[in-house]
């Protein structure tokens, strides 16, 4: 984070204020805190990454702008073609909710509307760790 702007994060070299960002959508995820309040999470329009069946999104904690994600959003008709989709879909976030690990991408919380489901992931804003290899000439 730039130390001059609290709400300011750099993302792939590129610089996100959290706060001028113009969101999508915003929904509620079921909350994991203590406190059982319900999460709101605000999804921009920044993409970080394409995937089959969906795209990852820019996102931040509606009330605390400081918390940053990955959101992964996927589109349930995609995901529907393939029941083996929906299947491999319920064991990754079965998976991913019991790993804590330094070495693994954290999901945080996970969500579901009519037409989308929502897995929000720990940001990584290092890149992608093909470029990471080819700037170490191959190597990890």
């Amino acid at each position: 984070q730039n130390p001059k702007t609290p709400n300011s994060y750099f993302i792939n070299n590129l610089q996100v204020n959290a706060e001028i960002t113009n969101p999508e959508q915003t929904y509620p995820v079921p909350a994991k805190e203590p406190n059982g309040k319900p999460q709101t999470i605000t999804i921009t329009s920044i993409c970080l990454g394409r995937g089959a069946f969906g795209q990852v999104q820019f996102g931040y904690d509606a009330l605390d702008h400081k918390k940053v994600y990955a959101v992964k959003c996927l589109d349930k008709d995609k995901l529907s073609i393939n029941p083996k989709n929906l299947s491999n879909l319920t064991n990754e976030i079965t998976i991913m909710s019991d790993i804590r690990s330094p070495y693994v991408v954290a999901l945080l919380n996970a969500a579901k509307t009519a037409n989308n489901f929502y897995l929000a992931m720990e940001l990584c804003n290092g890149g992608d760790l093909e470029n990471y290899v080819k700037q170490r000439g191959g190597y990890l």
